[in-house]
């Protein structure tokens, strides 16, 4: 039977994780179906693991998986806006390297379209799991409370939710990671694509410009599986806290989002947390400049810069 309908890249960043490459990459091939045209770039982001790169050499015998090498290490910010430009699909779908889509995620995300066919920005729910692939979590976002409060209802009904303010919401919570996202081709490189200058929070910083322009709509079905790991980059609450104020400072420079009230309280917050980070660490000094940082509504530079 003939492919139809919407053909979907999926773009996989990848440094070094060659234990994951694989399994991500079959759950993406395995998202294919006679309604769906699928293109896989798996971005290599420098990676010098021989274990890496053998798999790598694997995927890229799949007929719809592309390997493409990144010019140095680049970061995953840069993969992913290799992948963007890349790109065939009229929509493009991301997966982290140790990430898994869930069975049917894409087609799940793509059947909002029959309530909301102008959509342009589908996200839906998230599992967490162990190393080797166990689910430690199956509901992310309905195990939160703040989430829970905005997607109660398409909970409880089993139909997607769309958000027309999408920027207020993503300002209180991000209903949405970076593997639960799919998003048409062309609104993206509108957008503008990651910010290659952060190490971390690129994807808040994308989430909030995109919320600006769009609306967003959340599918109440599991379609991605993050793997939790001692390299996760996350794993270190502070440093995550100290680049989220980065990203804000960088929107709150912007004259899109200047006068944003919401943007302005969630950089407060952002640096109280980081005051009370480093007072559990007995660093009182940092704490005091972040508690500074809070009363005055200052904004912060890059970490290290």
């Amino acid at each position: 039977m003939a492919e139809i309908g919407p053909k979907v890249s999926v773009i996989i960043p990848c440094f070094n994780s060659g234990n994951y490459i694989k399994e991500a990459v079959d759950s993406a091939i395995r998202q294919r179906s006679p309604e769906l045209s699928l293109e896989i770039l798996v971005i290599n982001d420098h990676s010098d693991d021989p274990g890496t790169l053998d798999a790598l050499n694997d995927v890229s015998g799949f007929e719809q998986v592309r390997v493409i090498d990144n010019q140095g290490k680049r970061g995953p910010a840069a993969a992913r806006n290799l992948g963007i430009a890349q790109a065939k699909g009229d929509w493009i779908a991301f997966m982290d390297a140790d990430d898994m889509f869930a069975p049917n995620s894409i087609a799940a995300r793509l059947a909002a379209l029959r309530a909301h066919p102008d959509a342009a920005w589908i996200g839906g729910d998230v599992a967490q799991c162990a190393e080797d692939a166990t689910i430690t979590e199956a509901s992310y976002f309905r195990a939160r409370p703040r989430s829970l409060r905005y997607l109660q209802e398409p909970f409880d009904s089993g139909e997607p939710a769309r958000f027309d303010d999408a920027l207020q919401v993503f300002l209180d919570v991000a209903l949405v990671n970076t593997t639960s996202s799919i998003i048409r081709t062309s609104e993206l490189r509108a957008t503008g694509g990651f910010n290659e200058t952060l190490r971390l929070q690129q994807d808040l910083h994308l989430f909030l410009r995109l919320a600006r322009r769009l609306p967003f709509v959340f599918v109440p079905a599991v379609v991605a599986i993050n793997r939790q790991h001692p390299n996760n980059s996350t794993r270190n609450y502070e440093k995550t806290l100290r680049w989220r104020h980065a990203a804000l400072s960088m929107l709150a420079r912007d004259d899109g989002f200047r006068k944003n009230a919401a943007l302005k309280r969630k950089l407060k917050q952002v640096a109280l947390e980081l005051s009370h980070e480093h007072l559990k660490q007995n660093r009182h000094v940092p704490a005091l400049i972040w508690r500074a940082i809070s009363l005055l509504d200052l904004t912060s530079s890059l970490p290290g810069s």
